[in-house]
């Protein structure tokens, strides 16, 4: 492969393991991508609530890791409990319900009050597992003059 006197780091040289490894990686990335978590609701926009009204937001996600992924609440990408330490927005227990070789999980956040200050908050749900991370983000929109809007809402996968 190399000839005498060529510089062992020419491309010629590299060019079979750089592909190699290329298509490794794209073995890898095809296989993992099944296992990724997957958020399966809220998908639609939901109705803003009234201000001051008591209600709550479930996030529903598919993993393929039973045991081995989470799920929590971030506003404004800290934890609920340090943006609300009154307690006027607090996440409800994941539930977990087997199905075949994985888990659907489910995470209310429950608002006692909702505020002003929930339609300038970024609420974002993660669930994570060894294979990644989806997210789905929520925030209302302000009244406008022919009414009231749902929320902005975002899914990522990464």
């Amino acid at each position: 492969m190399c000839s005498p006197g060529a510089d062992p780091r020419s491309a010629g040289a590299w060019l079979p393991l750089v592909l190699l490894c290329g298509c490794v990686q794209l073995c890898r990335t095809d296989a993992s991508s099944k296992l990724l978590p997957e958020i399966i609701y809220p998908l639609k926009p939901l109705p803003r609530p009234a201000l001051g009204a008591n209600f709550s937001v479930s996030c529903e996600a598919k993993s393929a890791f039973r045991d081995m992924t989470i799920m929590y609440w971030l506003a404004n990408l800290s934890f609920v409990e340090k943006l609300y330490p009154n307690g006027a927005v607090q996440e409800g227990a994941v539930r977990k319900e087997p199905t075949g070789t994985g888990v659907v999980m489910q995470r209310e956040l429950r608002f006692k009050a909702f505020s002003n200050k929930d339609l300038n908050t970024h609420f974002m749900c993660v669930v994570k597992n060894p294979a990644g991370v989806a997210t789905t983000t929520l925030q209302w929109q302000p009244e406008t003059a022919a009414g009231t809007e749902g929320p902005v809402q975002d899914s990522l996968h990464s």
